[in-house]
């Protein structure tokens, strides 16, 4: 049990005389906890100083290579509801004039309309997208039951919904998934389900070549090959605005075609056709018949009469001259006079199809001739097509399937989609938004703004970092020994390595750097920006602060982007490895301070941390030494006093026995 000293009667305060020993003993150990602190403030600092380097060398790197933005390049539209634009870098500075003729469609087709409960018959048909086909078999059922399938079975070509067309009917929609033209929907399969459905009606494919015929007057003749037998006693007219030619009688008629027309196997012709026939023709009395006698009583006298009938038979026409009464025929004078007719037997068909590819293929069609041999036959809407192969035309199309059509400077172009167009000027990116006659303006320019930002970010990081620096090794000025403060002097003053950084980093950025440009600006003033405008003070150039000028700024970047860019960092060997400027060389100066691994700031980091280190063990080490003083101190203090007190005490004893003597 320690027994504190003065408990023993002495009357000597020893543990104050303890305490200021201690202190005075106790005197390392706090120099030691300043230099531990002293320690800790500069290791704050480096990191500090690292960060704002790093900063900098951030800035310096968006200076150069691709991630520079003296290439950068804005674009304005002069109506952006009809075009939006967007430029990069590979964009020529200019103005461009664009037309949206029109934008691009999906191809979209409909069934006819159907009651809820109308039950289509079973089918098997093949859907064509893009050159992607999916059969699909329908077992019979609603029109919805048909949509469900096409979902199941072509979801990835088209999608099928289902539309209320009015209050008791409904339709189905299919449309293409794929944009353009290349998402025409072509079907194929069995003909009368399809028709059934109202999805297709004749054969007509997406790549066929129709010729419309036109009738004109110069180009109408009697026929003159050896098909016709016969005396031509009609007539031919062209009706319509030339659509139709109206044969009448006995008539065959040759029509000259203005362009000779190629055929293929696939080639049909097709045409309306209208029939008459020829009204009753009166040869005159051939027969007096008498019927019964009749009596008239006329004011009382009585007539005798008869009554007569007259017989007018009409003519009948031989109809073993011709075995048909109209009809149609091709003549090819390619090489050789080919020609073959094409009798009509049904003329109660209004639309007529006859397969003329199966005779003419590979050969031109110069002629066409009609022909009636009886009564009136009209022929109208006549046209050839050539199909590609045997895809089905559509009864109900909703939309085509149509590329958007713009034009560039007058020079149409067409694309599958509507946004990021980046194929059709060179770096320029453009959305279409509706289609107009308006002439759009695209005006491309160079971000001067961007460019600016990034000078701009360099120079504040460097100014920021000069300002630091200076608070890191600044000395406190005195007239006189002991007038500073320690709280004047920053924490590395004197240090000869953070100083050398300041004026490394000062003489790359303030240095000349010659590249191979036509127009080559070689310093930093060349382009606004300097240590301090002309006749500005001493003071301020000798901080090393750098002032942006940004109307002259402005100016150069407009001018000479080219200098500028070689300025921050170029490519003078040939090799396309940028190797000089300002901002590379910058940048590979920074990487002994902040790069990776050991640099420089990092070991002095490391040294503080050392310093810390061995500063904590001698802390420790006197710690433990300024126990053990304090323990013999406290050892010879109580010896001390209970020598003290034994001696009080045998003084007092021989005081008592004294006075009991006497």
């Amino acid at each position: 049990m320690t027994v504190p000293l003065g408990d023993f009667g002495s009357g000597i305060d020893t543990e104050t005389i303890i305490n200021q020993l201690m202190e005075v003993e106790a005197r390392p150990l706090r120099q030691i906890q300043i230099e531990i602190n002293e320690s800790r403030t500069r290791k704050a600092a480096l990191e500090r100083l690292g960060e704002i380097l790093r900063h900098l060398d951030e800035a310096a790197r968006d200076l150069h290579g691709h991630r520079a933005a003296f290439d950068e390049k804005i674009a304005t539209s002069s109506n952006r509801d009809i075009v939006d634009v967007r430029a990069g870098k590979l964009a020529d500075p200019g103005t461009r004039r664009v037309e949206v003729v029109q934008l691009v469609s999906s191809h979209r087709i409909s069934s006819d309309r159907f009651e809820p409960d109308h039950i289509l018959p079973e089918g098997k048909f093949t859907i064509v997208v893009n050159g992607e086909s999916q059969e699909v078999n329908f077992r019979g059922g609603r029109l919805s039951a048909l949509a469900e399938r096409i979902e199941e079975e072509a979801d990835n070509l088209v999608s099928a919904i289902m539309v209320r067309a009015d209050a008791n009917n409904y339709v189905m929609i299919l449309e293409s998934k794929t944009r353009g033209e290349k998402g025409k929907i072509s079907i194929t399969g069995d003909e009368n389900f399809l028709r059934e459905t109202g999805l297709t009606l004749v054969r007509l494919n997406e790549n066929d070549i129709e010729n419309n015929i036109v009738f004109t007057d110069r180009h109408l003749h009697k026929y003159s090959g050896k098909e016709n037998q016969i005396a031509l006693d009609g007539s031919f007219h062209v009706l319509g605005s030339g659509r139709s030619l109206n044969v009448r009688g006995t008539m065959w008629s040759e029509f000259e075609l203005p362009v000779s027309e190629s055929v293929n196997s696939q080639t049909i012709l097709e045409f309306n056709m209208s029939y008459s026939e020829a009204p009753a023709v009166d040869t005159g009395p051939s027969d007096i018949m008498l019927g019964p006698d009749g009596k008239i009583n006329i004011k009382g006298v009585e007539l005798q009469g008869y009554n007569v009938t007259r017989v007018n038979p009409v003519a009948p026409k031989d109809k073993s001259m011709f075995d048909s009464i109209a009809g149609i025929g091709i003549i090819s004078m390619d090489g050789n006079r080919v020609e073959r007719r094409y009798p009509i037997f049904d003329t109660s068909l209004e639309r007529q199809s006859i397969p003329i590819g199966r005779d003419f293929s590979g050969r031109k069609i110069n002629r066409i001739f009609f022909y009636c041999n009886d009564g009136s036959a009209t022929f109208s809407d006549v046209r050839i097509i050539n199909e590609a192969d045997t895809g089905l035309a559509w009864k109900n199309e909703i939309a085509k399937a149509e590329d958007a059509i713009m034009k560039i400077d007058g020079i149409q172009v067409s694309r599958d989609r509507n946004t990021e167009l980046d194929d059709v000027i060179r770096g320029v990116s453009l959305d279409l938004k509706r289609a107009s006659s308006e002439i759009v303006e695209i005006r491309i320019d160079i971000d001067i703004d961007k460019a600016v930002a990034q000078i701009r970010k360099f120079v504040d990081a460097f100014n920021f970092y000069i300002d630091y620096n200076r608070d890191l090794v600044r000395v406190e000025i005195v007239d006189k020994p002991g007038d500073g403060q320690q709280g004047d002097r920053g924490p590395f003053a004197g240090d000869m390595t953070i100083i050398q950084i300041e004026d490394v980093i000062k003489r790359v950025v303030n240095a000349p750097y010659p590249n191979l440009v036509e127009n080559q600006i070689r310093i930093l003033p060349q382009m606004g920006i300097s240590t301090g405008r002309i006749n500005a003070s001493w003071e301020n150039i000798r901080l090393g602060k750098l002032i942006i000028e940004e109307d002259e700024l402005r100016r150069v970047l407009s001018e000479n982007p080219d200098g500028v860019k070689a300025f921050f960092g170029s490519d003078t060997t040939g090799d396309n490895r940028i190797n000089t400027g300002m901002a590379f060389t910058l940048e590979e100066t920074l990487k002994q301070y902040v790069g990776f691994g050991r640099n420089l700031i990092a070991i002095k980091i490391d040294s503080e941390n050392e310093t810390m280190r061995r500063s904590n063990e001698r802390m420790a080490r006197k710690q433990e030494q300024l126990k053990t003083h304090e323990e013999r101190l406290r050892a010879k203090f109580g010896r001390m006093e209970r020598a003290v007190s034994q001696s009080r005490n045998q003084r007092n004893w021989m005081d008592q026995n004294m006075r009991q003597d006497r």
